[in-house]
């Protein structure tokens, strides 16, 4: 079956900036992006080539595959789904990204992207050129430094997306998604136990290798278990110790280990 969001939305939608400039180290994600611990004069020129605080509205393309790479991409708010398509034309989620994360590494070896970037909701991002970025490390070890730390912590974070989805049942699949989303939210200081999924049920399903209605099901189980509440797409957890016994303690560490 084709998605009707590729078929809609084929076209990258790069929407115009909000025209506010706002200096890197007065973002509120600072500590977790690329331009964080630089000396002022690596800032500054760091900061010069930013396209900061760019709009893209939910069901349009950050970037498609096939399209040429040439920028890293900061979410500063919303969230982006990555996803490919098999021969057939399907969906196939690859991941969701929330806000402090990067995203378009490929364009680090100047490969094409060989996925799709969609906005899931009314998203703000920054954009990094990658070109003035290569000249900007050859002369910063501090830049260079931060850059093999973050693409350290995307690794981890593609170990930790096995982890969740290579447990054996449904339920303990769908808990440790919910505790990952958990766990990522709070690092840029959201609650811990009461958000909004953004991606709608087949999203989470095909992530996890599961069917809509699996997903529903475990979702409806740990509400009458007590262990969270449902009301549309927000999410409440009411006893997170027990949800995490459902995942697995080995997966919890590993989420935990991810995110700190």
């Amino acid at each position: 079956m084709h998605s009707p969001i590729v078929v809609a939305h084929s076209n990258v939608a790069r929407e115009s900036s909000l025209g506010v400039d706002t200096h890197c180290i007065a973002c509120k994600l600072y500590p977790m992006c690329l331009p964080r611990g630089l000396p002022d004069k690596e800032l500054e020129d760091f900061g010069s080539h930013i396209r900061r605080r760019r709009i893209l509205h939910r069901g349009r393309m950050l970037y498609h595959a096939g399209q040429s790479s040439k920028s890293l991409y900061t979410i500063r708010s919303g969230s982006i789904k990555t996803f490919a398509l098999s021969s057939e034309g399907d969906e196939m989620v690859e991941g969701f990204y929330y806000p402090g994360e990067l995203l378009g590494f490929e364009a680090l070896s100047s490969e094409p992207h060989d996925h799709f970037a969609l906005a899931l909701e009314t998203t703000e991002y920054c954009e990094i050129p990658v070109s003035p970025l290569n000249r900007l490390m050859l002369r910063s070890e501090s830049l260079r430094r931060q850059l093999i730390h973050i693409i350290t912590r995307r690794i981890t974070g593609d170990r930790r997306q096995g982890y969740i989805r290579n447990r054996r049942d449904a339920r303990s699949r769908v808990a440790a998604y919910l505790v990952d989303v958990s766990l990522r939210r709070s690092r840029w200081r959201k609650s811990l136990d009461h958000f909004q999924l953004s991606m709608d049920r087949r999203d989470i399903a095909e992530y996890l290798g599961l069917t809509m209605e699996t997903v529903s099901r475990c979702l409806t189980q740990f509400q009458r278990e007590g262990l969270l509440r449902v009301k549309a797409k927000w999410i409440r957890l009411l006893n997170q110790q027990a949800l995490r016994a459902v995942c697995g303690s080995d997966v919890w560490e590993e989420l935990h280990r991810a995110v700190v």
